[in-house]
């Protein structure tokens, strides 16, 4: 579902006319502010002037800006539990112990991971 984002148009139009979903960089450029500063003002972050806040608030309320949980997933920290191993040839008997080495090692670092999260 699409709403009309309002924002002067590449196509010389007075308003755009184009079916959108408002992102946060639309909500910046209609208050001239920077993008970091109107996710500040979303998310509630202190260090935003009130004056600046309510603007930002009012503009995305106004363009009915609804945040993308999947752009928000996207950006920061990443996390992961997969890892890959690409073997051309894995025998029951291996010799070296390589794939066994790779598998211990990755297990402990999981492990001290893990031990590190929970006592900080």
């Amino acid at each position: 579902m699409g709403i009309l984002c309002g924002l002067p148009c590449k196509r010389k139009r007075k308003v755009c006319q184009n079916l959108a979903r408002v992102n946060i960089r639309d909500v910046a450029k209609k208050a001239n502010v920077s993008v970091a500063t109107v996710s500040k003002a979303l998310n509630g972050y202190l260090d935003v002037n009130e004056g600046t806040r309510n603007r930002i608030l009012e503009i995305a309320n106004q363009l009915n800006y609804v945040a993308d949980n999947n752009a928000r997933n996207m950006g920061g920290k990443v996390e992961t539990t997969t890892i890959a191993l690409l073997v051309s040839e894995l025998r029951s008997e291996d010799p070296s112990g390589f794939v066994f080495g790779i598998l211990s090692g990755v297990h402990l670092l999981l492990l001290l991971c893990r031990f590190k999260q929970f006592f900080l």
